[in-house]
């Protein structure tokens, strides 16, 4: 088998001129051979027009050359090593091409040709448009193995200093781009899966470019054709997710909920105090995210269930809450909902769950304090207000919370406005 790397031809210092204008010169474009070994060694040539990158300028090298072209790296790849295998061959020639500050690319192969030794060509990846050969070379097929053999190893470039960007010197292996799309589905960033391609092989020089084609490429097979509900829907299947869909008269889903698969027992395990909330402009079609959670008698808290809704009216609410209640145990129903101030959340809360109590999430009632109530007072007047407005809302009793709260209307009476905000919105009777 046969291999040429191809370089980009010399040029004369006459010829240089300006680093960054194209000279339209031709030259021989000279070849390294890789072949299979034989009791004699097989050169072929090859003539070829390059001005692909003449006149261009890569860069200084940290690697002693001639300060003009040619640069001549023929000793680099001349070696006796025997190979067995093409792949360990083509491995060595594109290491060695990556330590010395060039691409070497594959140019053709000749491998099932009957009656001919299997070759491979190499080629800088600068050189210009490969031409077949054009003279005929016999050759004996040998079992030792893969040699090379170097046409010529010049170039009219120096070699590059930093490979890091260069699409080609930046693909990833098999093994690389298995492990890429393992970390992704382990949700793990793409910074840190190059940090991680890096630390396992320092010489990498791929990009986060290139980790994130690799991503996008993964998910378009795992889509295989499929529309993004199409897709989520076959994956809530197979993972064991309870979900329902609710869709219009056009065939359309308007409404999704599905709860992850331990979900179902610590809902009847805990079923006692729930807390929802709505998240907004998470997703492609705006559509209203709801989240369901629930509480342990530790304290800690689990995803009970989510649901994409088409709006946010009494009618989606209650369809979303009867599908919860269909998951749980119709003799532990929860006692408590925590919600934010939600109208048709919280009259949904009282058609599907009657019994339960509905109190307001202290911290949304605290933004909406800050946010309707701030304006009308001054700064000295406004931490002695939200001070005073704390104790109520901490209150351990009802005694304790009215007691409190009469505080508040006395020491702020002069402010009505806020007073009437507070007691008519965040405690509804």
């Amino acid at each position: 088998m046969e291999t040429s790397i191809a370089s980009s031809p010399s040029i004369d210092k006459q010829e240089i001129g300006d680093p960054f204008i194209h000279h339209d010169l031709e030259s021989e474009d000279h070849t390294m051979e890789v072949e299979k070994q034989v009791p004699d060694v097989v050169v072929t040539s090859q003539q070829e027009v390059d001005t692909s990158t003449l006149g261009s300028y890569v860069g200084p090298s940290t690697i002693p050359t001639s300060t003009l072209p040619p640069y001549d790296y023929t000793k680099h790849f001349t070696t006796e090593m025997v190979f067995a295998s093409d792949e360990a061959l083509v491995n060595w020639i594109r290491c060695t091409g990556k330590q010395h500050g060039f691409i070497i690319t594959i140019k053709g192969s000749e491998k099932c040709i009957k009656n001919r030794t299997p070759r491979m060509r190499f080629s800088c990846e600068r050189s210009g448009k490969y031409r077949p050969f054009v003279k005929k070379v016999d050759g004996k097929e040998g079992n030792d193995g893969w040699t090379i053999s170097v046409h010529n190893g010049t170039h009219n470039h120096p070699p590059v200093v930093y490979l890091e960007g260069h699409s080609y010197a930046g693909r990833l292996s098999a093994e690389q781009t298995s492990t890429v799309v393992d970390l992704s589905v382990a949700l793990v960033k793409p910074k840190e899966i190059l940090t991680h391609l890096k630390v396992q092989d320092p010489e990498n020089v791929t990009s986060i470019k290139t980790v994130y084609n690799v991503r996008h490429k993964y998910r378009v097979i795992e889509k295989a054709g499929k529309s993004q509900m199409q897709h989520l829907l076959d994956r809530l299947e197979k993972y064991q997710y309870v979900h329902w869909t609710r869709g219009n008269e056009n065939e359309n889903v308007t409404e999704l909920f599905w709860s992850p698969p331990s979900a179902g027992e610590m809902l009847r395990a805990f079923p006692r105090v729930l807390m929802m909330d709505c998240t907004y402009k998470t997703n492609k079609y705006r559509f209203p995210l709801l989240q369901i959670v629930g509480v342990t008698s530790t304290e800690m808290t689990f995803c009970a269930a989510f649901a994409f809704m088409e709006c946010e009216k009494t009618e989606n609410y209650t369809w979303v809450l009867e599908k919860l209640k269909g998951m749980m145990d119709p003799n532990a129903l929860p006692s408590v909902i925590v919600t934010d101030r939600e109208l048709a959340l919280m009259n949904a809360i009282k058609n599907v769950f009657p019994h339960a109590t509905n109190l307001l999430c202290r911290w949304h009632i605290g933004r909406n304090v800050l946010a309707k109530c701030r304006k009308m007072f001054d700064d000295k007047m406004w931490e002695e207000f939200i001070c005073s407005w704390g104790l109520v809302v901490l209150s351990a009793s009802v005694a304790q919370y009215e007691e409190r709260l009469c505080v508040l209307k006395r020491d702020f009476q002069m402010v009505p406005a806020a007073l009437e905000y507070v007691e008519k919105n965040c405690y509804p009777q």
